[in-house]
């Protein structure tokens, strides 16, 4: 089970993801009718800073603010992992979940696919390539 403030700082990213250039005060609205905000608490600066913070440093990107835009922060599509093939795919994995689970009480009407099967062969193989090895399937 995923921990609730690690749902929340998913929640976030996927929040700014979707809606490209939010103030503090539209993701404030935006938190105050998320299934994340457990506690029915609304978001304060601070908190959002702190989740913000650890979202950078757990994805390696840059959320910005804007202050010529009515201060509207926004994650910085021009540093090097945000344009990272391999990252986008696992922050995509995460709002995944993440939204799946803002979804719970439709959740027997959500179908996914089952995940690729051969994943846990990939750590085998980068190894390998890293390495320059040859490899037989």
């Amino acid at each position: 089970m995923i921990s609730k403030t690690y749902n929340r700082y998913l929640w976030l990213l996927n929040t700014l993801m979707q809606n490209k250039r939010l103030s503090f005060e539209e993701i404030k609205q935006k938190w105050e009718s998320s299934v994340f905000n457990y506690d029915e608490k609304p978001l304060n600066l601070r908190t959002f800073h702190l989740h913000k913070n650890a979202v950078e440093e757990m994805f390696d990107l840059n959320i910005e603010c804007d202050s010529s835009d009515g201060y509207k922060y926004y994650i910085d599509e021009n540093i090097p992992a945000a344009q990272d093939k391999a990252r986008q795919w696992l922050i995509n994995s995460f709002n995944v979940v993440g939204l799946v689970n803002e979804g719970q009480q439709i959740h027997n009407r959500i179908l996914l696919e089952e995940i690729p099967a051969g994943a846990e062969f990939l750590p085998t193989i980068i190894e390998a390539i890293k390495q320059n090895r040859e490899l037989h399937v």
